[in-house]
């Protein structure tokens, strides 16, 4: 079905999203000096 293949597509995107703001967040922790990864 197109919806579910849109909802899959959705998710991974979602899923990428995240991977890269935790990334983006840890690459700050680590340039201050900071080992800690804040919570969302």
């Amino acid at each position: 079905m197109p919806g579910d293949l849109m909802l899959g597509g959705m998710g991974t995107f979602l899923i990428g999203l995240h991977e890269h703001l935790l990334y983006r967040r840890f690459q700050a922790a680590v340039r201050v000096g900071d080992d800690r990864l804040y919570p969302l």
